[in-house]
């Protein structure tokens, strides 16, 4: 466990990783517009990156305080951790359209979810350390 890390920093690393993907998807949008559509090298590499950052949500999902996550029940915290897990440790067994369909359908509420609690949890909850 990486300690000394706040519930703040853990949230804030979400939204990164989201930020990433989408980056990522804009410059796929982007190379697609230039003629690379074909290319596979480019097709591997995003995916990746979506791969590597949905593993990155899901293991600062991992570190969030049960406060954290039971401010937002909505959210499928134990499926987003279970995918990190399975992306982890069964890489052989990735399915890229399972891995679309999250970043299509799934990643927009999360950061709403995350955005709402960087603003309504009370500072003394997400600067708290992670328990020993």
């Amino acid at each position: 466990m990486t300690r000394g890390r706040t519930q703040e920093q853990w949230l804030r690393d979400i939204l990164k990783a989201i930020e990433a993907i989408r980056a990522a998807e804009r410059l796929q949008d982007r190379l697609v517009d230039l003629g690379a559509a074909d290319d596979q090298v480019l097709e591997d590499v995003i995916a990746d990156t979506l791969t590597y950052r949905v593993m990155h949500i899901g293991e600062a999902v991992k570190h969030l305080s049960p406060t954290v996550t039971a401010a937002c029940p909505d959210v499928p915290w134990t499926r987003v951790v279970r995918m990190r897990d399975l992306l982890s440790h069964h890489y052989h067994q990735r399915n890229l359209a399972v891995i679309r369909a999250t970043v299509d359908d799934h990643l927009d509420p999360l950061g709403v979810a995350v955005e709402q609690l960087l603003t309504t949890l009370a500072p003394l909850v997400l600067g708290a350390e992670e328990p020993e």
